[in-house]
């Protein structure tokens, strides 16, 4: 048995991993408003300590006072972040510094026709203004994706086996040889902060520094190479036959009075009747339709009732405009579910 206390020994692991399967940063993020150099650096009771030296030579790795593990990517040396939160979570800016440091060090050629990509999951510290406004700045562009919130297990690399599996594994192992080695030498059994960055050095080349793995964990999930290869998800396919039993046809509301219908080119097979709102004013807009689509559909809102709709379906109530999601971008999501 091993305890971990909250006011000490909090702390959470996130791994940037490139498509290779290389590992790009390591990001060390502490339940505390600010660090030691004990902490920061991390104390190995374990290792050596050789009293006449000074603590720079005392400070390295394989030494008291190791340092957190580093990555080398597209042969440069990239240094781990260590932050600090209040609950020791990830937040929109130390998302934005490690960004930051990655375009500080060159990592990513950018030309006018190619730009770096990240891919993450819907977290918060995603879609609030500090890290949202770095990377949409013209001076160091990124395109970033969110994945689907849910479902997180089967798409997102650091969800894996091969890393959070491992990492986890790996950890508590650890932590128990440690809470043994203190038991013994009459310490306290409590993993504390200056004991992060040791185990941390033990598990991360296990867990999310291991490239090889980290191939396999990328390649299961159809990212590099890029094959769709989620699309065999057992769970996805479920939804196929769902999609293929629906139609096109759109039900009228019962207090419509016109019908409009909308004839498809020569090369559709179907179409669609929709029938306006009695409020509408004017007829419905035409829809496109390409050379392989087999129907066509329209649609007429107007503006006021996309709107009164986006914010239904987006709370905004709870948002921090200030610190959080912009309202165009809030709205933009809105539209989106209702385009949909």
């Amino acid at each position: 048995f091993f305890k971990s206390s909250h006011k000490d020994g909090r702390f959470t692991l996130i791994g940037l991993t490139a498509a290779t399967g290389e590992a790009v940063m390591c990001i060390i993020i502490f339940a505390a408003e600010e660090l030691t150099f004990e902490q920061r650096m991390g104390h190995d009771i374990r290792a050596p300590f050789h009293g006449t030296e000074s603590l720079r030579e005392n400070t390295g790795p394989g030494k008291r006072f190791p340092g957190a593990p580093k990555c080398m990517f597209r042969g440069k040396e990239v240094e781990a972040l260590i932050a600090c939160s209040p609950k020791g979570s990830i937040t929109s800016e130390i998302l934005k510094q490690a960004f930051e440091r990655l375009d500080k060090l060159g990592i990513y050629e950018r030309t006018p026709n190619l730009i770096p990509f990240s891919l993450f999951d819907a977290h918060d510290s995603r879609l609030q203004t500090p890290f949202l406004g770095y990377i949409n700045d013209e001076s160091h562009l990124w395109k970033s994706c969110i994945g689907l919130p849910n479902g997180t297990h089967s798409w997102q690399v650091g969800d894996s086996e091969e890393q959070n599996g491992s990492y986890k594994v790996e950890t508590t192992r650890e932590k128990a040889e440690l809470v043994l080695y203190k038991t013994r030498i009459g310490m306290d059994g409590t993993i504390e902060k200056h004991d992060a960055i040791p185990i941390l050095n033990i598990v991360w080349p296990k867990s999310f520094g291991r490239p090889e793995t980290n191939k396999k964990a990328i390649s299961d999930r159809g990212w590099y190479p890029a094959n769709r290869r989620l699309l065999t998800d057992p769970e996805i396919l479920k939804t196929k036959a769902k999609i293929n039993e629906t139609t096109s046809t759109v039900t009228p509301p019962t207090n419509a009075s016109t019908t409009s219908t909308v004839t498809p080119p020569a090369n559709a097979s179907t179409t669609s009747t929709v029938t306006p709102p009695a409020n509408a004013s004017g007829p419905p807009s035409s829809g496109s339709i390409g050379p392989t689509s087999n129907s066509i559909s329209t649609h007429t809102h107007t503006t006021d009732a996309r709107l009164e709709t986006a914010k239904a379906l987006v709370d905004l109530t709870n948002l921090n405009f200030e610190e959080g999601l912009a309202g165009n971008f809030t709205m933009d999501i809105g539209w989106k579910f209702v385009q949909d």
